[in-house]
């Protein structure tokens, strides 16, 4: 019934004009005139086509318009299957000609007006894409470059892993030739001191061990090396004593006199290795020697005061040992050197005092206390001769 009423309508509206309206028929109900339809439809389609144009344009002119760049593929760590590289993301300048041919062909089926449209789209976005573009000539930086891909990425099997890690992960390595230079100059060889150091760990170990002979041979070999280290030549003293090699020791001693820096206690290990083999005078020359130093060590000056007294130079014995009980005045041993000193120089009163002084001292022991109890009756019956 409606598409009668329109095709009646159609006719009336020919026959009467552009300007009469038109009668309605007899016995027909007459229908309100359908809403636009028409133009929405079109407007919607026009809509969509400049949609299907504006992907078009934008998806087309990135790939077609330029020719495949060569694809460089990167070395990977791991024998896997090389990576695909990833399309270029970078937008480029691109002139509007290019653009306008870079369309790909459309079926047959597309109307003129869509190609077209497409084309008009393509001119009006052309001029924004190449204000946005960043051009791959201008852009200059110290990083490497990837490598772009325009063509489609080819398939491949997916990478493991180990290989992403591989590849993304780079070691920091220095070039041979500089590693080779830095060694260098940090290797510095070790100073005389820190291998006769060295050595002399090495005997005391031997020492430990109960292998002497390789112990002193150890020390002989640091003292070689730093004829000055007082530690090697102690040990080495100390092992030739424990052994009984008494005149080795001496001669040690007698170097250390000369080389060491602690030359008043090799001075006095000397002198009394000396007086054991009764040798006072040479005894004598190395306490001379070193008297500047040693007038500051008590036993050193008792030492002194007891050669003096074997060679009956018994006043200057005596006053050595004064200076030793100065220095040392709780020793002793010092009060009855001095007192026998003060008995051979004829001083017997002098002598008896200091004997009997030794008795009150703190720490005698019953052998001294003896033999200074013998001493003082001695004396007495001296006194009275007299």
């Amino acid at each position: 019934m409606s598409l009668l009423n329109k095709v009646l309508r159609d006719l009336d509206r020919r026959k009467a004009g552009p300007d009469q309206p038109v009668a309605p028929i007899a016995g027909i109900q007459p229908v309100a005139p359908p809403p636009r339809q028409r133009r929405a439809t079109v407007w919607l389609l026009t809509a969509a086509l400049a949609g299907v144009a504006v992907w078009g344009a934008w998806t087309f002119t990135d790939v077609p318009a330029r020719a495949p760049a060569p694809v460089q593929h990167v070395a990977v760590a791991s024998p896997q299957a090389p990576q695909p590289a990833a399309p270029s993301t970078t937008m480029e300048a691109v002139p509007s000609e290019q653009v306008a041919t870079a369309t790909p062909p459309r079926a047959e089926e597309e109307t003129p007006l869509l190609n077209q449209g497409l084309r008009l789209v393509a001119e009006i976005i052309s001029p924004i894409r190449t204000v946005v573009a960043v051009k791959p000539e201008v852009v200059t930086t110290a990083k490497p470059v990837r490598a772009k891909v325009a063509a489609a990425p080819v398939e491949s099997p997916p990478a493991s892993p180990s290989s992403v890690l591989a590849a993304n992960v780079q070691t920091p390595t220095m070039p041979e030739p500089l590693l080779v230079a830095v060694i260098e100059k940090n290797a510095t060889p070790p100073t005389a001191r820190e291998q006769a150091r060295g050595i002399v760990e090495e005997g005391l170990q031997a020492v430990l061990q109960k292998r002497p002979e390789e112990a002193m041979q150890r020390f002989r070999e640091a003292l070689e090396l730093d004829p000055t280290y007082d530690r090697g030549r102690q040990a080495l003293l100390s092992a030739l004593i424990t052994a009984q090699d008494k005149p080795g020791a001496e001669m040690v001693a007698d170097e250390g006199v000369i080389h060491g820096q602690s030359r008043v206690g090799f001075a006095l290990v000397a002198a009394r290795l000396k007086l054991e083999r009764a040798a006072v005078k040479q005894a004598l020359a190395v306490l001379e020697r070193e008297r500047v130093a040693g007038a500051r060590h008590p036993d050193y000056m008792a030492l002194w005061g007891n050669a003096l007294a074997r060679e009956s130079r018994h006043s200057e014995a005596a006053r050595m040992y004064g200076v030793a009980i100065e220095l040392a005045p709780t020793n002793p041993a010092h009060h009855v050197g001095l007192a026998y000193a003060l008995r051979n120089d004829g001083q017997y009163a002098s002598a008896y005092a200091v004997f009997e002084s030794v008795l009150a001292m703190p720490g005698l022991t019953a052998q001294l206390a003896d033999l200074v109890n013998q001493q003082i009756g001695a004396l007495q019956r001296l006194i009275v001769q007299r």
